[in-house]
């Protein structure tokens, strides 16, 4: 289902798509082989909605997806795959009012995004943690000189970024454990990010 209209000063537009698939023999990731495996077949279904508005100074596009995975001989679900994604960009721009040098305008980009990832199903009918994160970019412009910053995880939030369900040995005890347990890599940390970059292009010579 697609919409779109128009407004004296913004263009929106949506999209709304639902799916179904099936897939006779999949590829699952397989922790203790460390690479894709091939499993049993499995079914998909959910659906994709989407959002965009563009403005003289706003730009904002949102989606959400859902999704509903199960093996086919036992009916449960697909380890790994999040149930709900969603996401959020949200970008301010143009020239800043009153800030001009020689005669140049400062023009600025202001970026907002926002991400989560909702539980995932782990093998031994185990569940991963969802997450949320936001991430923070930032520039001004003068002439050919532009100065960016950017700052991934803003609020600097500790979560799992992957996450597995098995049986490990670090050889410290004298027989291996069969006991499956949690093992996850740690997501970044919030980390700053500043650039400097010179641009020749029209806006430039102008």
């Amino acid at each position: 289902m697609l919409f779109h209209h128009q407004l004296p000063q913004l263009d929106l537009s949506a999209r709304v798509v639902g799916y179904w698939t099936h897939v006779d023999h999949d590829l699952i990731f397989d922790p203790q082989l460390g690479r894709l495996d091939q499993t049993e077949g499995t079914t998909r279904r959910g659906f994709v909605a989407a959002l965009r508005a563009t403005g003289r100074f706003i730009d904002e596009s949102a989606s959400v997806t859902y999704a509903y995975a199960t093996f086919d001989d036992t009916g449960l679900l697909v380890p790994y795959v999040p149930a709900w994604v969603a996401r959020s960009d949200t970008s301010l721009f143009g020239a800043i009012p009153g800030l001009r040098i020689s005669g140049r305008p400062i023009t600025g980009t202001l970026g907002l995004r926002l991400s989560y990832v909702g539980e995932r199903a782990l093998p031994f009918s185990q569940t991963a943690p969802g997450s949320f994160v936001a991430d923070l970019h930032a520039t001004l412009r003068w002439s050919f000189v532009e100065l960016g910053v950017d700052i991934w995880n803003l609020f600097n939030r500790q979560y799992a970024q992957g996450e597995f369900f098995y049986a490990s040995d670090f050889r410290t005890r004298p027989y291996p454990t069969l006991a499956p347990t949690s093992h996850f890599t740690a997501a970044a940390p919030r980390t700053f990010l500043v650039t400097l970059a010179l641009i020749f292009d029209q806006e430039t010579r102008r």
